[in-house]
């Protein structure tokens, strides 16, 4: 169950062809999931930008978790420096960003094997 929304739309200089819009929901366990598009508006519609940063927000929400793809990375650093057992509910899928940040931690901190990365 979420709260509400917050969006934030971005129209850059006249000379740059991006449009960005953000949008956060904020559910009733107090997590902020969100959902962005980047688009060149030379290619798409500001409806069509608002429809896929609509379906990644939703697809965030639909998964349960606590944590959206762009916080995931993120944390993994805090995860593996603090001390005992930590726990992130992600969604269906780890993002590359954060395959890659737990590979370089077990590079860099020895204490940390891959039993640490339990998904």
């Amino acid at each position: 169950m979420f709260l509400g929304f917050d969006f934030y739309f971005h129209l850059p200089a006249l000379s740059s062809p991006l449009l960005l819009l953000s949008l956060t929901a904020t559910t009733s366990t107090g997590c902020r999931l969100g959902g962005s598009a980047l688009v060149s508006y030379e290619l798409q519609t500001p409806a069509a930008l608002g429809r896929w940063a609509a379906v990644r927000l939703v697809s965030a929400l639909e998964t349960g978790a606590a944590v959206d793809e762009y916080a995931q990375d993120q944390l993994i650093i805090f995860m593996a420096l603090a001390s005992g057992r930590s726990r992130m509910l992600a969604g269906s899928e780890l993002t590359l960003h954060t395959r890659t940040a737990m590979h370089i931690i077990e590079q860099m901190v020895p204490q940390v094997s891959r039993d640490f990365f339990v998904v």
